[in-house]
């Protein structure tokens, strides 16, 4: 499972197809399709979106967008500080789903988010994140399911650590630490953290760890990239990175890395 960091870092709009491998990362992202039909994964749970459906992936959700779909469909990544907005509102349940499905709902959503493209002010732009996610999050309370006050501790507990891993990870993490940091045993941290995400944790940190590296190496030697990201030594940052990227530093900015964020606007876009 890959924790795309850069999506935390950019925002993100793009028509067309849309594929994923599974993947999350703390930024909300939106789908609207319309023309054809995708099959999303969010979570356990799988949907079919039809034209004119609109779904709403969670901050930290894995999910999947079916690559072999072909529908033409609208992806925006909503920056991560507006997640809190969503989380605060199903602290203690979640929605029954994750898609809209009335016509007018969703193409609502979506032809707000669309102003993005007008390149509008930051006081606008805000106003169109807060009131596509609060639109959102009123069509979903009509049907949520309660969970229980040991669920909703344990998936905050959660959160508060990823974020944590996020905002500490130039410096030294270990099992020992982070268990030590949260008040559990190392054998149940790690069982904990394998179980919500598929991987285990000295993973999960060289993965944030190279995302990161990625961003910073456009403007930073390699030398000055490793110790910022926190790798004690050059030979383990060129280890991680290639085993994550499949390049050495160098080449994976000089031939790989791109603007992932970069928009694919269509001639004529959806009404």
């Amino acid at each position: 499972m890959d924790y795309e960091y850069y999506r935390d870092f950019h925002e993100y709009l793009n028509f067309g197809v849309n594929i994923a491998f599974v993947h999350y990362h703390k930024a909300i992202e939106t789908v609207y399709v319309f023309e054809g039909h995708l099959k999303i994964t969010i979570g356990d749970e799988v949907y079919i979106l039809r034209k004119g459906d609109f779904a709403l992936i969670p901050p930290y959700s894995p999910h999947i967008l079916d690559p072999n779909n072909t529908a033409q469909s609208q992806i925006n990544i909503i920056p991560p500080i507006y997640s809190d907005q969503y989380m605060q509102a199903f602290s203690s349940s979640r929605p029954a789903s994750f898609v809209i499905r009335d016509k007018e709902i969703a193409g609502d959503i979506a032809q707000h988010l669309r102003l993005l493209l007008q390149k509008p002010s930051d006081l606008l732009k805000k106003g169109i994140y807060y009131y596509c996610i609060a639109k959102f999050i009123d069509n979903a309370r009509k049907n949520v399911i309660e969970i229980s006050k040991a669920e909703a501790k344990q998936r905050t507990l959660f959160y508060d650590i990823l974020i944590y891993i996020d905002e500490h990870s130039a410096e030294e993490l270990t099992l020992e630490i982070l268990s030590k940091k949260f008040n559990y045993s190392k054998f149940y941290f790690s069982s904990m953290f394998n179980r919500h995400l598929g991987t285990n944790l000295k993973n999960y940190i060289n993965n944030v760890r190279i995302k990161k590296a990625i961003e910073l190496l456009y403007d930073h030697s390699v030398n000055e990239t490793s110790s910022l990201v926190g790798y004690a030594n050059l030979q383990s940052f060129f280890y991680n990175f290639k085993k994550i990227t499949k390049h050495s530093p160098k080449d994976y900015v000089r031939r790989i890395a791109g603007t992932p964020h970069e928009e694919n606007i269509p001639d004529s876009l959806p009404l």
